[in-house]
Formats: C-alpha cells, sequence, structure tokens
C-alpha cells in the first residue's frame, strides 16, 4: 500500500481506471490560521506509519506527529508539546522494527520502543545532525552538516566521529551528508 503526502492531505492512489489515476482522502488538517509541516514521513512496518513535523500557529511552534497503526485507514494527530522541551521540533524518523525507532530533533535524540506512543531522550547530538540509520537497537549512525558522520554502539547515548567523514575534498563548512 503506497500513501503519498500533498502537503498536509495524505491520499492512497486507487488502482489505474481507463480514466487515468484516482485517489482516496485519508487524512485532511484543517485548521484557521494555522499550518502543519511535515518534515518526514516512514513506514515501520505494512501496518505503522508516521510523519513528523510541527503545527505553526503564528509564532506559536508545536511539534506533532500524525500516526496510523492500521495501514493508513485512520490517521491521528499526536502532540509532541509535553515531550520536547522549548521550540524543538523533529527533524527525521528512523525505525529499525515495527516497534522501534528514533526521532532526531534539533536538539537531541529521542528513542521510542511503542511506536510513538512514548519518547525517551537517548542523548544530545551535535548541531546539524539531520538523520540517523541503525543496524540494530544499539549500533547505529548519524549524519549531518560541516562533513559530520558519527557512529553510537550503545543506542545513541555516545557519539564517536566516523574519520573517513573528513577524508573527501570539499570545505567542511558547504559540505552536508544526507
Amino acid at each position: 500500500m503506497r500513501f503519498i503526502a500533498l502537503g498536509l492531505l495524505l491520499v492512497q492512489p486507487l488502482p489505474v481506471t481507463a480514466a487515468g489515476q484516482r485517489f482516496i482522502s485519508k487524512y485532511f488538517f484543517d485548521a484557521d490560521k494555522t499550518e502543519m509541516r511535515l518534515v518526514d514521513f516512514k513506514f515501520a512496518s505494512e501496518r505503522n506509519g508516521m510523519a513528523a513535523g510541527a503545527i505553526i500557529d503564528g509564532k506559536r511552534v508545536e511539534p506533532t506527529l500524525v500516526i496510523t497503526r492500521d495501514s493508513g485507514e485512520h490517521w491521528k494527530l499526536q502532540s509532541l508539546k509535553d515531550v520536547l522541551p522549548g521550540k524543538d521540533v523533529p527533524l527525521s524518523l528512523f525505525f529499525v522494527s515495527d516497534m522501534q525507532g528514533w526521532m532526531v530533533t534539533e536538539k537531541a535524540l529521542w528513542f521510542t520502543g511503542d511506536f510513538g506512543s512514548s519518547w525517551k531522550k537517548t542523548g544530545d547530538l551535535p548541531k546539524g545532525i539531520l538523520k540517523v540509520w541503525f543496524l540494530t537497537t544499539d549500533h547505529g549512525w548519524a549524519i549531518g552538516s560541516k562533513k559530520q558522520v558519527l557512529e553510537s554502539k550503545d543506542g545513541g547515548k555516545t557519539w564517536t566521529a566516523v574519520p573517513a567523514a573528513a577524508e573527501p575534498p570539499g570545505a567542511p563548512l558547504t559540505t552536508t551528508y544526507g
């Protein structure tokens, strides 16, 4: 099952007919003078999908998730304002299994073992880290600006620089790994 995010409308493509491609609306966010900005969208399994971002209402920024646990049939808005401090907002998501995953924010790395029902801060990340990728719940890597590639062997609690990341030519100030 494939979903497409069009702005703040999640749609599911139907089989192509003689009239062409058709879509079914699955989630629509509509609030007066408010916008939702989604920055990442992942399915951890066929059933569990999550989009991360923030709801912006004037100067108020509320970190937010949109979650499905039934293959996209229904989506639930989940605020992170009680989890993330200040105006810390999600940057990216990564899942190593159906339930276990990480959320990178501007200031920290967060872990969930229950597909977003609860989050626990695993550690701080250096400024400029944009994404993580984990092979297991312990062993993973983080990448970002200024030629940063880091490795963790304790689930993201501590990080060590990968020296090979600095070797390719190019100025660190203008090189971002993605």
